[in-house]
């Protein structure tokens, strides 16, 4: 006798889990809680994308399951690139060989009309697996020169000559302690934020066609301008009631 659809998935899910359980480990213990606060959005992106899973699921009722040998190769592709990353020690990539192996074990079970209808809900990995150390380092310090350049700039547009530009710090007229723009206000994860915030509502709010495209494009944009006005009211802020005060403040 075939094997019952559910009892079906549990199965592919459980040796899922039990491939992964190291991987998911690490991005919860120590990533989605850890201080820098890069990735606090991923415990509520689950609960969300459990609640669109449902919707979803319910709503592909009418589209017809007929399964596919394509998603052998999908299967394929994301088992090897899980074991490449377990060769490597690297977490981050193994989180990403879900996608491949999730989107395969829908494919060979579903079939590709349903497999389309839930991909978008499948994308939301890539916001729940954090990006490798390295790499985050890399990005960090450009884009928080990029933002003390653009806040240290709007500031200029109130206090003139009360302010200079040292790198990352900015120094005020009359106080003898700068204003460091450390890691934290560098943009990062008001970056990471806003990009996962773009494809929830291109995707699962609204009508398709252009918004989607216009919504993902405008996501970072938007965190910068935003990050760079913070900066800039910390400035103000340091110059006129002292750079203590601003420090305080900067705890965001």
């Amino acid at each position: 006798a075939p094997i019952p659809r559910a009892l079906w998935w549990a199965l592919a899910l459980a040796g899922v889990a039990l491939a992964e359980a190291g991987t998911f480990h690490w991005m919860v213990r120590h990533r989605w809680f850890h201080a820098d606060g890069l990735y606090e959005h991923a415990p509520l992106l689950v609960l969300f994308g459990l609640w669109v899973l449902r919707r979803e699921w319910i709503g592909m009722a009418a589209l017809e399951r007929h399964g596919s040998a394509w998603g052998l190769p999908l299967l394929a592709a994301g088992a090897l690139l899980h074991l490449f990353a377990v060769f490597l020690y690297r977490d981050s990539l193994s989180g990403f060989a879900l996608l491949p192996l999730l989107a395969g074990l829908l494919l060979v079970a579903e079939g590709p009309a349903r497999t389309r209808r839930l991909l978008p809900v499948l994308c939301l990995i890539v916001f729940l697996v954090p990006l490798p150390d390295q790499l985050l380092k890399q990005v960090t310090f450009p884009l928080k020169m990029a933002s003390t350049s653009a806040g240290y700039g709007l500031s200029r547009l109130f206090l003139q000559d009360l302010v200079a530009r040292n790198g990352t710090e900015l120094v005020f007229a009359g106080q003898a302690a700068p204003l460091v723009v450390g890691d934290a206000c560098s943009g990062m994860r008001s970056a990471l934020a806003m990009l996962t915030l773009g494809y929830c509502l291109a995707f699962f709010f609204g009508p398709r066609g252009l918004r989607r495209p216009l919504l993902l494009a405008a996501a970072l944009p938007v965190a910068f301008a935003g990050n760079a006005l913070r900066i800039g009211a910390l400035a103000l802020a340091a110059a006129w009631r002292g750079v203590e005060f601003a420090d305080r403040k900067s705890v965001v």
